[in-house]
Formats: structure tokens, C-alpha cells, sequence
């Protein structure tokens, strides 16, 4: 990790309660037990299993899009192996990347991201956890962290941190890209919630440039996007280096439009026409509970049956 001292906080504080079964043991990794400072716009929220992550009550935090993505790479690593080395860009305050050490208790997981105050809260998260030696936390733009135009041999570039990204070092990387492009759109004023919505450090392309640089020659992509931009995404990957494996549409309630696009990317562009065909995961049933399949995601992922 970083050796910046994370900003100090003012108060301890422990994760909100929540409703579990009676019985109910937590899976995965033991979370830590250590005392977290938090600020006073600041909460301690469940992530999985006994693992926990800190989000500004008035912020960025964690959602649908940061959990499906990870439920698919993790479904994606579980198919080829286990992956030992995961990069998420972009990683805000660590949600996916988290989510990811959770799943993956022998990988090293490394995230960058750009906004200092999202930065800072991820080295928070991985102390509240007790995992600071699993975790890489880069404060860099993305865009930087690679360098396009190599010189031969030359495969480890600094960071201003000290720290080195290696090309085609990645088992696994992740992504959830800002989602809008469109500079008359109404930005919220408001700390993280700009930059993470809308694509002031780059968008779509460049996660997938940094992807394609990144990857391992069998490693695995996976990013996320929303629906409403479907065309604008496919014709993003279809310029890249990259070809999807797997697509997923994520449905909040059944008859209603797709909200967010899963996609599973090889570093390769597809030699065949042949199309991926869509799957779909519906999260709410007509009667508004969560449905049989987005129930067995949330217990893959460690969180609680319904009490």
C-alpha cells in the first residue's frame, strides 16, 4: 500500500446493524476487528461477508453496478482459475476491488484512482478490513498509468507514488467507467458524485485502452455500463483489442428496460462474426422482492439470506 497517512477522523464507529437469519455465520474471509475513525459525513457500511467499507453518507457509494460487476468477474475467475493478480480502475472508494479480495482471499488487489478524497477512504477500508497487505491503492489518473509508447524491455512505469504498473501482468481487471459524455448534462457540484458519473479523466475508451494493456494473454475484462449507451459501448470494444465473451443485462424489475451492461472481455478482437448472445439477470420480481436468481448472487456473494 500507499505510505500516505490517510487523513485523520473524528470519531469511532462501528458498521450500522443488520437484519440476518438467526444462526447466520458470515462466509468467506474474517473481517477485522480494529476501532475505524470515522468523520462525521462518514459511515461504516456492510460490504460481504464480515467485510466492511467506509462511503460518505452524501458521496459515492457502492451500488448495483459495483456488485453485479463483480459477481460476473468473479464467476469469470472461478472458470479459469483463480486469479492472483487483479487491477480495477478507476476504483473510487474501492467497492469492486473489496468485493474482489473478498472472493479471492490469495490475490493481491490493486486499484487506481484519480480523486483524492475516494483514494484516501479505499486506504482507510483496507486497514478497517485488516488487509493492507493484499491491497495497491494508486492515485493516478488511468490514463497515465500505462504508457502507450513503450521502448523495448521497458515494461514497469512509475508512478508518482512508487509504485509500478506492469503490461500484461493482469489475471483479472475490472472496470465501471463514468457513464455520461454529454457536456450539457447537469453535473452535480457535490464531492466524488461529478467525476464518477461523468467522464472528466476519460470514459469508455480509455478504461478499455488501459484494459487491453493491462491484461495477461489469458486474462479476463470486465466492465460495466449503462444500458442507454449500449451502442456507443459495443462500438467502443469493436475499436479495441478486445472481444466479449460473455454480455449481461441487468434488469431492476422484471418488464422494465435494462439498467446497466456487464460485458466479459478476451485480449483478442473476435476472428469470427458469430454474436454473443445476451443474458439477462433480473434483480425485482412484479411484486417487488428480489428474485430467485438475484437471491442466489447475494449468498454467492457472502451476503445474508432474507431474515
Amino acid at each position: 500500500m500507499d505510505n500516505t497517512e490517510p487523513e485523520p477522523a473524528s470519531s469511532p464507529a462501528l458498521p450500522k446493524a443488520r437484519r440476518v437469519p438467526p444462526g447466520w455465520v458470515a462466509p468467506g474471509p474474517p473481517g477485522s476487528t480494529c476501532d475505524v475513525a470515522l468523520a462525521a459525513d462518514e459511515e461504516l457500511s456492510w460490504l460481504l461477508g464480515d467485510w466492511r467499507i467506509i462511503q460518505r453518507r452524501d458521496g459515492h457509494r457502492w451500488s448495483l453496478d459495483d456488485f453485479v460487476t463483480a459477481w460476473v468477474a468473479r464467476e469469470t475467475g472461478l472458470g479459469r482459475g483463480p486469479p492472483k493478480a487483479i487491477l480495477d480502475l478507476g476504483t473510487g472508494i474501492g467497492s469492486v476491488a473489496f468485493m474482489l479480495g473478498w472472493c479471492f482471499p490469495e490475490a493481491h488487489v490493486t486499484g487506481v484512482e484519480a480523486q483524492d478524497v475516494s483514494y484516501k477512504m479505499a486506504l482507510r477500508s483496507a486497514v478497517a478490513n485488516g488487509v493492507e497487505d493484499r491491497y495497491t491503492f494508486i492515485h493516478k489518473d488511468l490514463r497515465g498509468v500505462f504508457h502507450h509508447r513503450l521502448q523495448p524491455g521497458n515494461s514497469l512505469i512509475p508512478t508518482r507514488n512508487g509504485f509500478a504498473c506492469e503490461l500484461g501482468k493482469w489475471d483479472l481487471v475490472t472496470g465501471t467507467p463514468p457513464y455520461f459524455d454529454d457536456p450539457e448534462q447537469t453535473r452535480s457540484l457535490g464531492v466524488q458524485k461529478g467525476p464518477c458519473r461523468f467522464e472528466e479523466r476519460g470514459g469508455i475508451s480509455d478504461y478499455l485502452r488501459a484494459m487491453e494493456l493491462a491484461l495477461s494473454p489469458h486474462g479476463r475484462a470486465v466492465v460495466c455500463h449503462a444500458s442507454r449507451h449500449r451502442e456507443r459501448v459495443l462500438a467502443a470494444i469493436a475499436a479495441s483489442g478486445l472481444s466479449i465473451e460473455r454480455q449481461l443485462e441487468v434488469i431492476p424489475k422484471v418488464d422494465r428496460e435494462a439498467l446497466v451492461d456487464v460485458f466479459v472481455l478476451a485480449p483478442a478482437p473476435r476472428s469470427t462474426s458469430s454474436a454473443t448472445a445476451w443474458e439477462q439477470l433480473v434483480v425485482r420480481d412484479a411484486g417487488d422482492q428480489w428474485t430467485t436468481a438475484f437471491l442466489a448472487v447475494r449468498l454467492a456473494m457472502g451476503m445474508p439470506p432474507r431474515p
